[in-house]
Formats: structure tokens, C-alpha cells, sequence
């Protein structure tokens, strides 16, 4: 009885880590396993794909990229130059069996750089902020519904508000109030991917357009916005508590509509949040 116990843990184990095994080799996204002295101890075939390097020249190398786990990255995969090549990087520290590894997770975002260099000459970017201005999101949005129609992808457009603007620019002035936008720039970059595109549509609101985004990730991004609007309150030294009305809704490739609907439909969420937020 005990032996086949034993047996049948043993095929559940190897069941496991067949399937992690599968995913980890059909993944689209790159990855990356170094250890604690930063020598490449695993990639997988995506990653093979990215680098402009043969596997025998990477592993048992030192990775030659800063491992920072705070923050995603852009990086340039040949700095010689010979091409363009530009990768969003994402870096978790993990423990296992008493070493420290850090599995570094990798996305081609070079058509994305591209056009985002073609936008800049075509002044589609906010000001203030840095952030696309209605008119950029509007033309990348629309090429991206494309693609996701395309690939059958789901999206997720996320709009915000910045609650009491007016409120502070009346009570701190237009510097202030100037200020507080920058923050919720900076909040909305750290909270979304740099391959998300992220938008302030002009005054008050702003707007995200998560690619790739399953329905199951809409409550995870709006409680990391939320996780990230409280951290920026507890460090950030504002006369002021920075508050923001959030309104989602998901892109169904099976139901396509147009970034106009779905801007529409995401603002009446976000008002009728603001609204319970005022009653009483």
C-alpha cells in the first residue's frame, strides 16, 4: 500500500514538472535563470530566439545586463548597434535549495520602440507628463485592437481620473495641481508594463491599455494601482492625499468593437465609481 502511494506521488511529481517544463519551453516571453555570482544557469527556447547569441557563448556566463528586481528595464540586445533589438526585462530574486537565483523574464518590445520614436517626431506625446496625449494613445490603440483582433488576444483598457484636481489647484495652486498629474503619471508607469500603453487624454484623465491582458488580470491591475497609489501617499511629502476613480473593461476579440466604445464604456465605470465614492 505504502509502495504504491510512493508510485503514485512519484508520477504526480513528474506529471507537474512535465507540464511547468511544457510552459516554460512554449512560453513567449524569454527566461532567464542566473544564480547569485550572476552566471547564466538556464534559458529557454524563446530566450535563445531573443539574444543575437549562440547558447554555448551564454551559459555558465556572466549575464551582461544590471539585475534590477524594483523595477522593469528596457534593454538593448545589440549595443554594437548592427540592429535594432529592445527587450523589457523583469528581474525576480527566488530561493532555491539555499541558493539565491534571479529568474529574469524578457519581452521583444522593439516595434513598440520603433513606433514610439516615430510618435515622439510626430509630437504625440503630453507635455507635462511624458505620457502619449489623446492623440497617440488614439493611434496606437487603434493599431493594437487590430492585432488583437488578429491573434485573438484579449485586452484591457483601464481609465482614471485624478479625484479633486480642481480642489487642489483652488487650495495649492496650478504648480501643485501640475504636480499631482506628474505623480499619477509616474504611478500609472510604475504599475503598468512599459509595453502597455499609457496615456493622458487631456485635464484630469488618464488611460491605460494593457496588452496581452487575460479577464482574469483586470482585478490584479486595478489593486496594484490602488497598492501603488497608498505607497506614493505614505512616502510622498504632498500637502494633499492623491486619490484616483478607476473604471475597466476588457476587449473581447470575439466581440470586437472600436477604442471609442471601449473608452466610453470605461468612463462610465470609472464615473459610477466616483460617484459611490461621494455618497455618504
Amino acid at each position: 500500500m505504502l509502495e504504491k502511494s510512493l508510485k503514485k506521488r512519484l508520477h504526480d511529481l513528474q506529471e507537474r514538472e512535465g507540464f511547468f517544463r511544457f510552459i516554460v519551453e512554449h512560453s513567449s516571453d524569454a527566461m532567464v535563470v542566473v544564480d547569485h555570482t550572476r552566471r547564466v544557469r538556464f534559458l529557454n527556447p524563446a530566450a535563445l530566439r531573443l539574444f543575437p547569441y549562440p547558447a554555448e557563448q551564454m551559459l555558465g556566463q556572466r549575464f551582461p545586463f544590471p539585475l534590477h528586481t524594483d523595477t522593469p528595464q528596457e534593454i538593448d540586445l545589440c549595443p554594437d548597434k548592427r540592429e535594432l533589438r529592445i527587450a523589457e526585462m523583469r528581474v525576480v530574486e527566488a530561493s532555491w535549495q539555499g541558493e539565491t537565483f534571479y529568474v529574469i523574464t524578457l519581452r521583444d518590445i522593439t516595434e513598440q520602440v520603433r513606433l514610439r520614436e516615430r510618435l515622439r517626431s510626430l509630437v504625440l506625446i503630453d507635455d507635462l507628463t511624458g505620457l502619449y496625449n489623446r492623440r497617440g494613445f488614439l493611434t496606437l490603440a487603434e493599431q493594437q485592437l487590430k492585432v488583437a483582433q488578429r491573434k485573438k488576444q484579449g485586452l484591457v483598457l483601464v481609465f482614471t481620473d485624478l479625484d479633486d484636481l480642481k480642489q487642489i489647484n483652488d487650495t495649492f495652486g496650478h504648480q501643485e495641481g501640475d504636480r499631482a498629474l506628474v505623480d499619477v503619471a509616474t504611478i500609472l508607469k510604475a504599475t503598468f508594463r512599459q509595453s502597455d500603453i499609457i496615456a493622458r487624454l487631456g485635464g484630469d484623465e488618464f488611460v491605460v491599455l494593457a496588452l496581452e491582458a487575460h479577464a482574469s488580470r483586470t482585478e490584479a491591475l486595478t489593486t496594484r494601482l490602488q497598492k501603488n497609489i497608498k505607497k506614493h501617499n505614505t512616502h510622498a511629502q504632498r500637502p494633499y492625499t492623491l486619490s484616483m476613480s478607476i473604471g475597466t473593461v476588457r476587449y473581447n476579440p470575439e466581440f470586437p468593437c472600436s477604442i471609442e466604445d471601449l473608452l466610453a464604456q470605461a468612463d462610465a465605470h470609472m464615473y459610477a465609481r466616483k460617484q459611490n465614492k461621494r455618497e455618504p
